[in-house]
């Protein structure tokens, strides 16, 4: 961890500036400042530590340094890095598969042994033989599939990037379905397990299908300590073993040793409990959520809008249970300018009366969008819900991307653009991390207050409206 008060004194003694100065630069106090040198006091907010690199005028990259390690001081590495890749993914997830091949199919000019035909099993060692032996295992897999799906099963934390890199391309546009057993950590208060959930979101978009089981154990001292062959891959009759390091691998073909770790594998199945849902869509997201339920708790971010899952005459119910029209706040809702715009934008593919089909597929037109944010704007002042527009040029939301809670902690991730639904996860440590970074978010001001997001929603609405009539 980078400590903010070596930073801070490093930056002091780099701008050749004394504390005196830089306190009357910033109207501070000196020997406030000279505690935050020391590493006796902490500053209580971002603004603080702005103000710091202004007076000093660091560089836009220095800026970025000292905010990084303000708040990896105020939060812990793990914790931190778990927000960030909550915001990552808000702004975009990239294209997890290689463009190009990591390593060819064959070497035929290299010396390197070509893969075995009929050979029950066979070792590589080396991390250049290891990959080109499990792409090549893959890809003969899908031909002996053919027109059938390939059924994966896998036991790999998300961390091994590069070998879920290399599954990927191995069997992208495939008929692939993939079963995947991990390790959460057992300790939850770290955003550990909400880094390995959105670790593995590109195989839940890239995959036919995507079913994922857990189990919990001290991830430190159990995964991370694991040398002697950790990662499994059962694909079709062939089993792939290698270590995390990717430099020694075993490879099995209906032998009496890949019937035994196929066994392995279903007593691990046995063992774990199923952590998430894997959806198509094929229409408005309400069928997903219609069996959860709803209450004060929901939040959203991203993806515009869920006014859409929430009418008129929702029933809530009050503290003692008694169900009750309309009362309660209904969620928070987090969002950019950007994605309202391509709710109400005209040119929609699905926007129109005349387009019949998308409508029969949840598809509205122009004036029924305008109508479900004019009831929204309604909701929010009347306090049923509360909303919250980004401030792009902090945390710049991709309108295709969303991620709810709901009730029962509840976690949902989707990719609107690839028209399906990502994971709904239900586990209690991911839920917290997303409550965690809702107020990450309004404390680092990722988000713009209330009130000025009700009047920028009003603004925009009644430029629509206008534009309709």
């Amino acid at each position: 961890m980078i400590v903010f008060s070596e930073l801070l004194k490093s930056f002091i003694n780099e701008k050749n500036i004394s504390v005196k100065k830089l306190a009357a630069n910033v109207q501070m106090d000196r020997t406030l400042i000279q505690k935050y040198m020391s590493g006796s006091r902490t500053p209580k907010n971002y603004r603080e530590v702005q103000k710091l690199a202004d007076g000093m005028m660091l560089l836009p990259e220095q800026q970025g340094e000292l905010l990084d390690a303000y708040y990896r001081n105020l939060y812990g590495d793990k914790t931190y890095e778990g927000y960030r890749k909550i915001a990552e993914t808000l702004e975009g997830m990239k294209d997890f598969r290689m463009k190009e091949p990591a390593v060819p199919a064959a070497f035929p000019d290299t010396g390197m042994p070509e893969e075995p035909q009929e050979e029950a099993e066979y070792v590589r060692h080396g991390k250049l033989e290891v990959e080109q032996a499990f792409i090549s295992l893959l890809r003969k897999e899908c031909e002996r599939a053919g027109e059938e799906p390939l059924f994966i099963r896998m036991m790999m934390q998300p961390d091994q990037n590069e070998m879920l890199k290399l599954l990927l391309h191995a069997v992208g546009g495939r008929n692939v379905i993939l079963e995947h057993i991990l390790c959460l950590d057992c300790d939850g208060n770290n955003n550990e397990n909400i880094m390995l959930i959105f670790s593995v979101l590109a195989l839940a978009a890239e995959c036919r299908a995507y079913h994922v089981y857990y189990y919990y154990d001290d991830i430190r001292s159990h995964i991370n300590e694991m040398t002697l062959l950790p990662n499994m891959v059962l694909a079709g009759e062939s089993v792939f073993l290698c270590n995390k390091e990717r430099s020694e691998c075993m490879i099995l073909y209906k032998s009496a040793a890949a019937e035994f770790f196929a066994g392995q594998y279903n007593y691990m199945k046995k063992s774990a409990a199923k952590l998430a849902m894997h959806y198509e869509l094929e229409g408005a997201d309400e069928g997903i959520l219609r069996d959860i339920q709803m209450d004060g708790t929901y939040m959203e971010f991203g993806y515009f809008p869920s006014v859409l899952l929430f009418p008129a005459g929702r029933k809530s119910s009050d503290d003692a249970g008694n169900s009750r029209e309309g009362a309660g706040i209904a969620g928070k809702y987090y969002f950019s300018e950007r994605a309202l715009r391509a709710y109400l934008n005209p040119d929609r593919a699905d926007c129109g009366t005349e387009c019949q089909r998308a409508r029969e597929d949840g598809g509205m037109s122009q004036d029924e969008r305008i109508n479900c944010v004019g009831h929204w704007l309604a909701r929010i002042r009347e306090g049923q819900c509360l909303a919250y527009m980004a401030d792009e040029t902090k945390l710049a939301m991709e309108p295709g991307i969303g991620i709810f809670t709901g009730g029962r902690g509840t976690v949902g991730i989707w990719r609107k653009k690839k028209g399906k639904q990502l994971l709904l996860v239900k586990e209690w440590s991911v839920y917290d991390s997303l409550c965690g970074f809702e107020k990450f978010a309004l404390d680092n001001d990722l988000f713009v207050d209330a009130e000025t997001t009700t009047e920028r929603i009003r603004q925009i609405w009644e430029e629509s409206s206008k534009r309709t009539m």
